[in-house]
């Protein structure tokens, strides 16, 4: 019988990188924790009526991407699907639990699973790890700024080099169907000579097609309206206010006009974090922007919002290449515990819990026949110290600590076992 394996495109987490994706996700809770963004868990699934409402039919992630499940008993109206994304589901729990009457501005951080039924492919899985930070209560540019800053200063500590903030205005919903106008009688005429995808696009989102990556497209971008043309001084004032902020900051950007979200309800700032490859192509890290129009959308009432999301998974694997995690060290126990023999057993099984209680972390291997075989595999544990207790050091209150990499051993008394561990 052949064994299981893993379903394509999700990936086992092994002990050996467990420290690089703690780190990176002990720095994200730090980071949102010191810009007083609070924790939130929401479900791992939500009706699927929310992703049709808030992401939009038309998109990949709705037409091409969303996993659908539904109980084995459920009716036909019960129909579910896993979160492809944190954003809907965090604003759905701000709708919900009321929390625009708390005190404003609410900021909300989680890291989750998000799933998307895509083309699993190096770097990227179906199912993966996403840090998120949403700001609600406050329409004003500072707000973006700072989840900006939010997102900037996760990324600088784990010492990444190589990013650029890519940064863009997508102004108000009146602003942004002008120009959508405008694409669509610059391209109607081009409808022979762009790609499919883009033709689909130019009646629906006309927006999207500044998303494209095809080089039929690339072509004609270049001379395509620009949104900034259409902006108002009052969405012009907000763009630069951002911009002063990041400039304050010392946060390096580069204006895209290209960079759009194809939403109605996103408005004004929108941002993605890029990264320079080994051989020099761009990534993306992940991004954001305003959406104040979502809130209503789903039902609530009309409050300021913009958040962000950043993708783990590519930010650890890039991470790795860039050696960031060299300095890790691999879990090493405290001490490995030895027993010599019958005694020495009971001694070592009362032990465990009061170096545990001192916070202390060991292993052991009390089913190994000799205290040879239990050797061995204290070396392999790579722990520095081996504490062997026999009927003589138990008799006597004490333990044989053996340093394991200089092979010297020394007598201790079990009540100075704890302060020779933590001091050593």
């Amino acid at each position: 019988m052949n064994p299981i394996q893993s379903p394509r495109g999700t990936r086992d987490i092994l002990p050996d990188r467990q420290p690089a994706w703690q780190y990176v996700t002990e720095t994200a809770r730090q980071t949102a924790g010191q810009l007083s963004f609070r924790p939130i868990t929401i479900p791992s699934y939500e009706e699927a009526a929310l992703f049709h409402r808030s992401i939009g039919d038309g998109t990949d992630i709705i037409d091409k991407e969303l996993f659908l499940t539904r109980g084995i008993r459920s009716t036909e109206e019960e129909t579910y699907a896993l979160r492809p994304e944190a954003t809907a589901g965090v604003v759905r729990a701000f709708i919900q639990h009321g929390m625009h009457t708390w005190p404003q501005p609410v900021r909300l951080y989680t890291i989750l699973n998000v799933f998307r039924y895509d083309r699993p492919q190096k770097g990227r899985y179906r199912e993966h790890t996403q840090f998120d930070v949403e700001y609600f209560g406050d329409t004003g540019p500072f707000a973006d700024a700072w989840v900006i800053f939010t997102t900037w200063s996760f990324l600088n500590r784990l010492g990444l080099s190589g990013l650029e903030l890519q940064l863009n205005t997508l102004g108000t919903s009146v602003e942004r169907s002008r120009y959508a106008a405008q694409l669509q009688e610059y391209f109607r005429p081009l409808r022979d000579r762009i790609s499919e995808d883009s033709v689909a696009r130019l009646e629906k989102n006309p927006l999207r097609i500044l998303d494209s990556k095809d080089p039929r497209d690339k072509e004609f971008m270049d001379a395509a309206p620009r949104l900034s043309e259409a902006l108002g001084p009052e969405s012009q004032a907000h763009f630069d206010a951002v911009r002063q902020y990041l400039e304050k900051w010392r946060i390096p950007y580069r204006l895209n006009e290209q960079l759009v979200r194809g939403l109605d309800y996103y408005s004004h700032t929108a941002f993605e974090w890029t990264v320079s490859g080994q051989e020099g192509q761009q990534s993306s890290l992940g991004g954001g922007g305003r959406y104040d129009g979502l809130l209503p959308q789903l039902g609530g009432s009309t409050v300021g919002a913009v958040g962000a999301g950043l993708g783990l998974d590519r930010i650890i694997e890039t991470c790795e290449q860039q050696g960031v995690f060299d300095r890790l060290t691999q879990h090493r126990p405290d001490a490995y515990l030895v027993a010599a023999d019958t005694a020495g057993k009971t001694a070592v099984i009362e032990l465990i819990p009061e170096l545990i209680a001192a916070g202390l972390s060991v292993d052991a291997g009390l089913d190994k026949d000799s205290v040879g075989a239990q050797m061995k595999a204290a070396a392999k544990s790579q722990s520095r110290w081996a504490v062997i207790i026999g009927a003589t050091e138990a008799e006597r209150g004490e333990v044989a600590v053996k340093d394991l990499e200089s092979s010297e051993q020394r007598t201790v008394s079990q009540a100075e076992l704890v302060s020779f561990l933590r001091d050593a």
